[in-house]
């Protein structure tokens, strides 16, 4: 299963880009600086898929724990919409 990282993926776009690449069968760990909102916010959520992870992290203050993400994860693609 491929799997990638989308930054930002509680904006309004990258929500519904997680959504879609999601039901592509896609593997997929969400990082964004805020808290996960509300699941009617959320297209993702409403669906509860077991493939999908978050980290509330900042870019600016926590890119270690990003970086230690990605070595851990290893995405085949990174998305950003931070």
């Amino acid at each position: 299963m491929e799997n990638m990282i989308v930054l930002g993926s509680n904006s309004f776009s990258g929500s519904h880009f997680v959504d879609y690449v999601l039901d592509k069968g896609m593997k997929v760990t969400g990082i964004s600086r805020s808290p996960e909102p509300h699941p009617v916010f959320l297209p993702y959520k409403r669906k509860q898929n077991p493939h999908f992870k978050f980290y509330q992290l900042d870019l600016n203050r926590d890119l270690d724990a990003i970086m230690e993400i990605i070595e851990r994860e290893r995405p085949h693609y990174v998305v950003n919409f931070a």
